[in-house]
């Protein structure tokens, strides 16, 4: 192996290792079966001078072992930037979910959150000399934490009632640069994860994956300032409720691309 890719595939290890602990502690025996799932993912974005950016998410996904499982999500999303360590997000989810034959449910869900960059310094907005649109850490390892707030409506196809539900979710992600000193650098190749707690406040809502915890792990490569793709391996450990004694577990591959005007 050449001896300067070394580091690079180490901290790619460690990496690894810190974000696939915490699934591997909570994962847990399941009567049905893992169920397998393909997840795409487009995002169209623009940033609006130094503090202001929006996008817009369409996301379909497909399960291809077990039973008829898909759903399909487009969510507007804004984001602001306060300071150079903070993002304030604010989105709404617009969804139809077949949860099984003779079944759909239609979603709308608004979510407000923040962003809190951790051991990152991130990279000026300079759109004069290009490669900067995205906000992105001036640093080789990035890890940031995004805690949100997200106001579900249920709404069913059969004679279920209307559901109305609070949920919390809390998520570290973090990114790993592998062939450049920078993630804000063109052409850098770099590790991907992320672990994202799902916490349902209120009542139960009768609903297939009603997720607990989520893992991903991944490669991404970012090809300039305004085009990236990411292609991650996610596994999500379900309840059908808070007070499920068993668990229904969801491994999917998630691919990604995401666009800069």
């Amino acid at each position: 192996m050449n001896p300067t890719l070394r580091p690079a595939y180490a901290r790619a290890a460690l990496l690894a290792a810190l974000l696939g602990a915490a699934p591997v502690s909570a994962q847990t025996s399941s009567s049905d079966g893992s169920q397998t799932q393909l997840w795409a993912e487009l995002v169209a974005g623009k940033r609006h001078g130094h503090r202001w950016y929006t996008q817009i998410d369409l996301e379909p996904r497909w399960q291809v072992t077990g039973d008829t499982w898909r759903s399909l999500e487009l969510t507007p999303h804004v984001e602001f930037y306060p300071t150079d360590w903070v993002d304030l997000d604010a989105e709404v989810l617009v969804g139809n979910t077949l949860q099984r034959d003779g079944l759909d449910t239609f979603e709308l869900t608004p979510r407000v959150g923040a962003r809190f960059h951790l051991l990152s310094r991130l990279a000026p907005y300079r759109p004069d000399i290009g490669g900067l649109e995205e906000r992105l850490p001036l640093t080789r390892l990035g890890v940031s934490t995004l805690v949100r707030l997200e106001w579900r409506n249920l709404f069913y196809s059969d004679d279920t009632p209307d559901k109305h539900q609070w949920r919390a979710r809390l998520r570290l992600e973090g990114w790993l640069a592998l062939n450049r000193a920078k993630l804000s650098a063109e052409k850098t190749l770099y590790a991907v994860g992320a672990g994202e707690y799902f916490v349902p406040l209120g009542d139960d809502v009768p609903e297939r994956y009603v997720n607990k915890f989520r893992a991903g792990l991944g490669l991404g490569f970012r090809f300039s300032g305004r085009t990236k793709i990411e292609l991650l391996y996610v596994r999500d450990w379900n309840r059908s409720s808070p007070g499920a004694a068993s668990a229904e577990d969801v491994q999917a591959l998630d691919a990604r691309v995401k666009l800069l005007f």
